[in-house]
Formats: structure tokens, sequence, C-alpha cells
């Protein structure tokens, strides 16, 4: 089971602030994952509107997957799919390649499902 929660790493501090991270936990094999939000606040302790949304999106976004292990969801959650097709994809075994396109930004990339196949146990 995957459970999100935000916090402010305190540890360091850049010019624009402490930055905010969203932190993975997974119950099962008691691992941790970090994501950067690209969010800074000077205050240590309150959050910020905008990094409440960004664990908000990351809750909706863990809905899906939340099943999986996290060496199988992290992957997954830095895809721009639909994460609920590729979770079904993981659990039944089909086999994807993904094509990654570089838009305008670059830190944008659309992801397109290439092939699949079965693969038998």
């Amino acid at each position: 089971m995957l459970q999100a929660e935000i916090f402010i790493d305190t540890r360091r501090k850049a010019k624009k602030g402490y930055p905010i991270k969203l932190q993975i936990y997974c119950t099962l094999s008691q691992q941790r994952k970090y994501i950067h939000t690209y969010l800074y606040q000077n205050s240590k302790t309150k959050k910020t509107p905008e990094a409440q949304e960004a664990l908000s999106k990351l809750l909706m976004r863990l809905e899906p997957i939340k099943e999986l292990p996290l060496n199988e969801a992290f992957p997954l959650l830095q895809e721009e799919g639909d994460l609920e097709i590729l979770a079904i994809m993981q659990k039944t075994g089909i086999v994807y390649h993904l094509r990654r396109v570089k838009l305008s930004h670059p830190r944008r990339t659309k992801v397109s499902i290439v092939g699949r196949m079965k693969v038998s146990h």
C-alpha cells in the first residue's frame, strides 16, 4: 500500500527558501522515494497552498496504483500516461514499449504506447 505526504526539507536552504518535497512510502517493503516539487518557501513549519495542491495531485495519481509495490509503482508515476491503464497492464503481465517525444518545454515529454505483447509465465 502506498502513502504520500509532503514535507519541508529544512536540511538545506536555497536562495528561494526551503525546498518542498513529496514522500511516497510503501507499507509492504517499508521503502521511501522522494519527488522534488520545485516549490520553495521561507517558513519551516507552515505549508503553502501550492504545496498542498501538489500533494492532492499526487494522491489522485497514486489512487489507481496504490496496491503495487514501490519499485513497480514509482516508474509508472513518472510516466505522463493514464496510470490506471498502465497499472492494469503491469498486473496482467502485458509488456509495453514507451516512446518519448520531447515537447517545447525541456522537462516535459509526451509518452505514447508503441507496442505491447502478452508474456506467459
